[in-house]
């Protein structure tokens, strides 16, 4: 397979799987938890619906789509000094071994 006939594929277990979880919500009586909203929609079926969305080459419609997911901070360091997870001196120590693994001293 090309690149072009991986990514299809690709799409289509990722579509395939996704009908196999509507699915198994659906026939589990799990349906009214998913029309609960989430940090980023008023229904947790938009996150399901934006992937079958997605997975369809035929549309167009998600080509102009950003992600939901940006992180608010998107350096581990800043995210971790302020975080309120942790203590300090955890914090410290987080940053400290992130550090010595990026620098490949561990």
């Amino acid at each position: 397979m090309d690149e072009t006939q991986q990514l299809k594929h690709r799409l289509a277990m990722v579509l395939d799987d996704m009908h196999a979880i509507r699915k198994h919500i659906e026939e589990n009586g799990l349906t009214e938890i998913f029309h609960k909203p989430t940090a980023m929609t008023d229904y947790c079926w938009t996150h399901i619906h934006n992937i079958e969305i997605a997975c369809d080459l035929n549309s167009d419609e998600s080509l102009n789509w950003k992600p939901f997911n940006k992180p608010k901070y998107p350096d581990l360091d800043e995210y971790l000094m302020n975080s309120e997870e942790y203590t300090q001196e955890q914090r410290e120590l987080i940053v400290d071994a992130v550090g010595k693994w990026k620098n490949n001293e561990l």
